[in-house]
């Protein structure tokens, strides 16, 4: 199989993240919100939508951040 290059690395991880982390969350969101009914998966992929586009462009911008706070609170 052939692999991305290593320059997309934090681009590949923003992506994967905004793929996985929205689906979970806007799952029980909109089920403890809405509960269960024939309307849920419209709903759920309506918010899963939304969620992913605003999730992307976050973890982008908040991952070399979030990087610098680890390195400050962990030994070397």
């Amino acid at each position: 199989m052939k692999k991305f290059p290593k320059i997309i690395a934090p681009v590949l991880f923003a992506f994967i993240m905004a793929l996985l982390m929205p689906f979970i969350m806007t799952f029980f969101i909109v089920l403890i919100t809405a509960g269960w009914s024939d309307l849920f998966f419209i709903r759920w992929m309506k918010a899963y939508g939304i969620a992913f586009v605003i999730a992307f462009p976050a973890i982008l911008l908040l991952a070399p951040l979030v990087r610098k706070i680890v390195a400050a609170l962990t030994e070397a």
